[in-house]
């Protein structure tokens, strides 16, 4: 139900857990970034919160290793993010096949004590979402922390 409302309402969601983890929310944000036009959108949205935020962390999980040569995964996110006004960190982490992205997100919030994931949703297909499955659904049916979603 609620992957629909976020699918149908064209602007961004909260979703808060019917028991949160977390006694605030904004305060310690992480965001989950993979450069989506969905991600985009969140962050785009999240700005005034990200603004308020006391931490703000951007989270990239890679399958492989990054060629750090030449790519240096979440840095254009942070530098925009600089540019208005938010002090954000990037933290690369290298994909947990048993836990998937979704797990490897969760993990990071809680060893962080994010209180506000920010992130795009639903970037596949709905056949392929329902095929394999999604981050997104993982995250929505298993987050203790509220997240801010956009499609």
């Amino acid at each position: 139900m609620s992957g629909q409302i976020i699918q149908a309402s064209g602007t961004p969601v909260l979703m808060v857990p019917e028991r949160p983890a977390v006694a605030t929310v904004g305060q310690r944000v992480l965001v989950a970034w993979n450069s989506s036009p969905e991600s985009i959108r969140a962050v785009r949205s999240a700005l005034p919160i990200l603004k308020a935020a006391a931490s703000v962390e951007v989270l990239v999980v890679l399958a492989g290793e990054p060629d750090t040569a030449f790519q240096m995964p979440g840095r254009p996110l942070v530098d925009y993010l600089s540019q208005h006004g938010v002090a954000a960190t990037v933290k690369v982490m290298k994909l947990d096949d048993v836990h998937g992205v979704g797990g490897s997100i969760l993990a990071r919030a809680e060893g962080t004590g994010a209180d506000l994931i920010v992130m795009g949703a639903f970037g596949r297909s709905r056949l392929r979402e329902a095929m394999i499955g999604s981050t997104t659904g993982r995250l929505l049916t298993q987050s203790s922390v509220p997240m801010l979603v956009a499609h």
